[in-house]
């Protein structure tokens, strides 16, 4: 689909872009560095979860054909702290929330549905009550080996805390993106740079570096080029070292703007650069916007590919 002069869509240029682009290889990541990498296989859970039947809420555990009626607690459950031994027929236990729910009881009430005597040895559960009541059976959420996060999801806090309650310690991540930003152009200056006449501030450097950090890549800035190209075919071989060159200036039809002229549209250059997209048509800067705010909700932005050994985009 390479082009040589006509403008695409800003859809038909990043469709380019993705298929001139393959994945990054995967290397394993700890747990505890995972946040904010994408996942490169599959992440799966090692163990049931729970891990054992629990309580959902704080009451008593016991045996719903033993309801309505007075029973005696005969011990108490915490998190953590399991029974001593079974529950049998008559009794009661008291729980805690996360408590494992002893062998014997198929059920918990809740503490605000009971009645606590002689100084809580004793419940009274006026209602009926049904099997499994407020009980988390054992992989009633994960069984082990079952999937957990799929793989191209980018790992925030909650992907994490899953993985973590899981018993993941290591997940398969892509590897971290290099990334080069070359700004270009006579005029530009370093922010507290004194001005001389025609010379104005970069601030394209410092957007693409802060949005490019945000996705998680590592990035370098390259040191900004003149309007001289040889100066500018140098930096940008020095650039293509990394899996991918971000460039800002340069690109439109003027003498000055020598990034197009160091790599010519439908032509390979001498290194094996080929330049595939002339130009991208939109309606006006409110429009390019919109569609770049939509691409990166989309997650279109999640550091995971390269472009491919020889390619320009």
């Amino acid at each position: 689909m390479a082009v040589a002069g006509a403008l695409l869509t800003i859809d038909e240029a990043l469709a380019l872009v993705l298929e001139n682009v393959t994945p990054l290889e995967a290397e394993d990541v700890p747990l505890a560095d995972a946040a904010g990498r994408v996942l490169a296989e599959v992440a799966r859970s090692a163990v049931d979860l729970p891990p054992f039947p629990s309580s959902a809420m704080d009451g008593f555990a016991l045996r719903a054909a033993d309801a309505p009626g007075t029973l005696p607690v005969v011990a108490r459950v915490a998190a953590g702290r399991p029974a001593p031994r079974p529950l049998d027929a008559g009794e009661a236990m008291a729980i805690s929330t996360g408590g494992v729910v002893p062998d014997g009881a198929d059920s918990v009430v809740p503490i605000e549905l009971v009645e606590e005597r002689d100084g809580g040895s004793l419940v009274v559960v006026p209602g009926n009550v049904a099997p499994s009541d407020n009980v988390r059976h054992r992989g009633g959420d994960l069984r082990e080996g079952d999937v957990v996060v799929e793989p191209g999801v980018r790992l925030g806090p909650a992907h994490v805390g899953a993985l973590a309650a899981s018993g993941v310690t290591t997940v398969r991540c892509t590897r971290v993106p290099r990334v080069a930003i070359l700004v270009t152009g006579s005029e530009l200056r370093s922010p507290g740079d004194v001005l001389e006449p025609g010379q104005i501030y970069d601030a394209n450097g410092f957007i693409l570096d802060a949005q490019l950090r945000s996705t998680g890549a590592e990035v370098e800035r390259l040191p900004p080029v003149a309007d001289d190209e040889d100066a500018t075919r140098a930096a940008i071989e020095r650039g293509l070292a990394g899996d991918v060159l971000v460039t800002t200036g340069g690109v439109s039809v003027g003498v000055h703007d020598l990034v197009r002229a160091t790599e010519p549209a439908g032509h390979e250059r001498p290194d094996g650069v080929r330049h595939h997209v002339a130009g991208v048509e939109c309606r006006g800067d409110d429009d390019c916007a919109e569609h770049q705010a939509e691409r990166y909700e989309q997650g279109l932005d999640a550091p995971s590919m390269r472009v491919a050994e020889g390619q320009a985009l």
